[in-house]
């Protein structure tokens, strides 16, 4: 169907715009420029019908999750069709769901709330208390935080975590209050039917489960919001050797220093000749 608007071209850049008569909802528009040999010009017009090759997307966008359109358009930028959730429609476009790089840049993932949820104030950020975080527990993705909205109050809801292909992690830690310890503190956040709150974990991907005002929420007042800092986690129990709250390649050298001076020790056992009665 025919989309009614105005178009607007400059010529010291040769950019094309077209501005709809109507807010467009929110999605992805494809549009198809074609020319229709006839005498009346005004039945030439803009669509987006599939056997058309697009020239140009429109991106009608309301979402307020702070994360970019350039983004969220894949890996490396370039792709606005990217779709980390894999529900058909772009990440860019939709305001439940959004795809972005970790901390440091080195990977890249998919968070996404149920649809008709929206995702606010998203961002990655750095281990928020280094200084006592629970021995042998890595975060490889580093830490997300995020705000999930548009469930009713004292409400359930949850986040999918989208990994890279063929990684995976074996536990989910936050760091903050609940129910029991309002001060902020660092807890495993794995699910537990008792309330119903908690991360599953299948392959490369996470489900977090969450219940308003409950454990895993960062404000403990039913608000008809999610606020969650979180980090999906390794556990490498028994492996910090040098007690820095870390498991590195220095635990390592500890771990060769102490078997080299004695701390530890290896015992050797002599081989010893066995007599078995039916040789």
């Amino acid at each position: 169907a025919p989309i009614d608007g105005s178009f607007s071209y400059e010529a010291a850049t040769r950019t094309l715009s077209f501005t709809p008569t109507f807010l467009l909802p929110v999605g992805t528009w494809i549009t198809a420029l074609f020319y229709e040999s006839v005498a009346d010009t005004a039945s030439r017009h803009v669509c987006y019908p599939s056997e058309y090759e697009p020239l140009f997307v429109y991106f009608a966008t309301v979402d307020e999750d702070g994360i970019s359109t350039a983004e969220e358009q894949g890996p490396d930028g370039d792709n606005p069709w990217y779709d980390g959730n894999g529900d058909g429609i772009a990440d860019c476009g939709q305001a439940n769901v959004t795809s972005l790089h970790t901390a440091d840049g080195s990977k890249y993932i998919t968070l996404s709330s149920p649809a008709g949820q929206s995702l606010e104030n998203v961002s990655t950020s750095s281990n928020p208390s280094g200084s006592d975080t629970p021995d042998g527990v890595l975060f490889p993705f580093g830490f997300f935080n995020f705000t999930i909205t548009g469930f009713p109050e004292g409400g359930h809801t949850s986040l999918t975590i989208d990994l890279p292909a063929g990684e995976t992690v074996n536990s989910y830690w936050k760091y903050g209050p609940t129910p029991d310890d309002p001060s902020a503190h660092w807890y495993e956040f794995m699910y537990d039917s008792n309330d119903d709150t908690g991360a599953i974990i299948s392959g490369s991907q996470i489900v977090l489960y969450f219940v308003d005002g409950q454990r895993g929420d960062n404000n403990l007042t039913p608000d008809a919001k999610i606020i969650d800092p979180g980090a999906p986690a390794v556990m490498a129990e028994n492996a910090d050797f040098d007690g820095d709250h870390d498991v590195d390649g220095s635990d390592l050298a500890k771990l060769a220093g102490d078997l080299d001076d004695g701390t530890l020790g290896i015992e050797t056992v002599e081989p010893f000749a066995a007599d078995y009665g039916w040789q």
